[in-house]
């Protein structure tokens, strides 16, 4: 149908239809095959195939942008990993690693469109190729019975293999650009040392340490409205819990740097900037009673 821009809907941007009708019919089979070989007795190595599938649709929600954005296309992934479990040092230490690439086909993609009455929409939308593929290790080791120690690393490359610009293809393409809400590097790093207290209970001392790379909010990759800076993160607690285990008492602090920091940045339904920031330094008391 065609769009009519009279009032009401026109008064706050949006757009009445004639009467439409469509309709989508899918099917799909997505195979899963998998591989585990126990080369010694705490240490395996594994690898898996599997293919995904996700339904096309309709953005009825936010129809604003009229039918120039109106249906998107399936989409579909292949992806690999390879992979190392193990348990070493006498149980005391768990080392995992992973390798994985992820090929998609028709990613979908949601971000905010102009269609060509200049109005704005929040779409889902195919980018024609993406590819996302990386690292992860996983470690937790006990050094002593009363200290425990935690790193987690991921290294992540994730970019648009092709992907023309939807909202306006006489602009550059988003091909090359990386994808939303994934930064190159994360990394995480906790330490917990438990002090018994003869038979009254355990003293627990806890702390971490965590950081984000940089990334984008949006496919286009604007620097300008889309950018989320890389930040650190350090969080601290102390709790008392008696040898009974049915209560605890805690100390806490979230953000002791009291860093500044973006959990999103992007532009609104009228076009202006917004930035969400993520909580500041914060300190607390909290008490929790355990009935089991």
């Amino acid at each position: 149908g065609l769009p009519l821009t009279q009032a009401p809907g026109a008064l706050f941007g949006g757009i009445n239809f004639a009467l439409t009708s469509n309709k989508r019919t899918e099917s799909d089979v997505s195979p899963v095959i998998g591989l585990n070989w126990f080369f010694a007795d705490d240490a395996m190595l594994y690898g898996k195939y599997s293919r995904g599938f996700k339904s096309g649709g309709y953005n009825s929600d936010f129809a604003t942008a009229g039918l120039d954005f109106f249906e998107y296309g399936d989409e579909f992934v292949d992806s690999y990993e390879l992979g190392l479990k193990s348990t070493l040092a006498d149980g005391r230490l768990q080392f995992n690693a992973t390798l994985f690439s992820m090929q998609f086909q028709d990613f979908q993609v949601f971000q905010f469109l102009l269609n060509s009455q200049g109005q704005v929409s929040l779409a889902l939308t195919n980018a024609a190729e993406a590819t996302s593929e990386g690292v992860e290790i996983e470690t937790n080791w006990f050094p002593t019975d009363q200290l425990e120690l935690t790193f987690n690393a991921t290294w992540l490359n994730a970019e648009y293999d092709k992907f023309d610009n939807p909202g306006d293809p006489s602009l550059p393409p988003f091909t090359g650009n990386k994808l939303s809400f994934a930064p190159e590097w994360k990394s995480y790093f906790s330490a917990q040392y438990t002090l018994p207290v003869g038979n009254a209970g355990d003293l627990r001392i806890f702390a971490d340490y965590s950081f984000v790379d940089d990334s984008f909010s949006d496919p286009s990759n604007d620097p300008s409205t889309f950018k989320m800076d890389s930040y650190s993160l350090v969080n601290a607690r102390i709790s008392w819990m008696p040898r009974s285990g049915r209560w605890e008492l805690a100390a806490w602090g979230r953000n002791l740097g009291d860093e500044e920091y973006h959990s999103i940045n992007n532009r609104n339904f009228l076009q202006f900037d917004r930035t969400i920031w993520g909580a500041p330094r914060t300190y607390g008391v909290s008490f929790n009673w355990f009935s089991n």
